[in-house]
């Protein structure tokens, strides 16, 4: 989902940028507060989930128990998700945070997608025993950590406790971590950057997702922050005008072969079907993957290259040895130093009144 654009992260961060940064990823608030103060404080956490190019494309309605999250396709990525499946598993991400952090406050959740609403609804009720199983802490850490690893293995207990989050009834978790299967998935990475860059409408919406420094982050509060990828702050009308001059399919290919390299390991969310359920199934195991992986100090990054060219699915999932089956997601993970958050819009922006 969330992509980069070219470049070799930095360490340092702007001051500014990290002051908002701090704001929106601050700790949840478990003082004692009314319903309606939680239900904010849920729907705060939900934002913080994993997102297509950040674009955070989500809509929450509260009315009762349930809290409906509806999409919001004014900020769909036609070009790198034309199904909008990217879209579906934003979606199933933010209700995995929602259910995570109203367990925190003794409410138990659950969530489906209802075709009729085109929607994930989330029941809640509260739990006659308060149980959560710890990843509610993690929301506030997690990023996507696009940087090289350390390329060293990971503990066989750590591996077991990630394949055991990216479990469900919906989707299967694939491990790659020999030699020939990272070189294989390297490669169909390859072919996917080189397809993506020759597309003139990709480049578009990728660089209209970017941005280029600290002012035009904060402002816009969604997209591909510089501060993540580490690229230097620029004035946003020159990276426009530049963006497909230093940009281009070689050079993702590779910064991804490097980054993929330094990895561990990767994974691939595998599911039966290929519909909106199923997204949003795959949205789901991912973040919890993903909370698992920060609480376990491990990081992760996408590299969905090969599933948004569709040309190179039949292919891939040959080569996988699931051809009667649908790769949603693929992730590298390993050891790595940890980067910047992305920001997020205000609440009020995403809740329906």
């Amino acid at each position: 989902m969330a992509a980069s654009y070219p470049g070799s992260p930095a360490l340092a961060v702007d001051h500014s940028y990290q002051v908002a940064a701090n704001r929106i990823w601050r700790p949840y608030n478990t003082l004692a507060k009314s319903i309606s103060e939680q239900r904010r404080e849920w729907i705060r956490m939900a934002t913080l989930a994993a997102s297509s190019h950040n674009s955070q494309p989500w809509k929450f309605l509260v009315r009762d128990h349930l809290i409906t999250i509806f999409p919001d396709y004014k900020r769909r990525c036609p070009a790198v998700d034309p199904d909008d499946s990217h879209l579906f598993k934003s979606l199933g991400c933010a209700a995995e945070n929602l259910i995570h952090a109203a367990a925190v406050d003794g409410f138990h959740a659950d969530a489906y997608f209802d075709p009729v609403q085109d929607a994930v609804v989330i029941e809640i009720e509260r739990a006659v025993i308060a149980r959560h199983d710890g990843l509610s802490a993690a929301i506030v850490n997690r990023r996507c950590s696009r940087t090289p690893y350390d390329s060293k293995p990971i503990a066989a207990s750590v591996q077991t406790s990630l394949i055991t989050a990216a479990t469900s009834n919906e989707t299967t978790p694939f491990i790659l971590q020999s030699p020939q299967q990272m070189e294989g998935i390297l490669e169909y990475v390859r072919q996917g950057n080189i397809a993506q860059f020759g597309d003139p409408a990709f480049v578009k919406e990728l660089r209209d997702w970017v941005r280029f420094n600290p002012a035009d982050a904060i402002s816009a509060g969604d997209g591909l922050a510089g501060e993540v990828s580490g690229q230097p702050a620029i004035p946003g009308w020159l990276g426009r005008r530049i963006f497909g001059l230093i940009s281009s399919g070689k050079k993702q290919a590779d910064t991804d072969a490097k980054a993929i390299r330094s990895s561990s390991g990767v994974i691939a969310f595998v599911g039966e079907r290929d519909d909106k359920a199923s997204w949003v199934a795959t949205g789901r195991a991912y973040e919890r993957f993903a909370l698992q992986a920060t609480a376990l100090n491990v990081r992760n990054a996408f590299i969905n290259q090969p599933i948004e060219v569709h040309r190179l699915r039949p292919q891939l999932h040959t080569w996988l040895g699931v051809p009667q089956q649908h790769v949603h997601l693929i992730v590298r993970y390993g050891n790595g130093q940890v980067t910047p958050h992305s920001l997020r819009r205000p609440v009020e922006d995403v809740i329906i009144t």
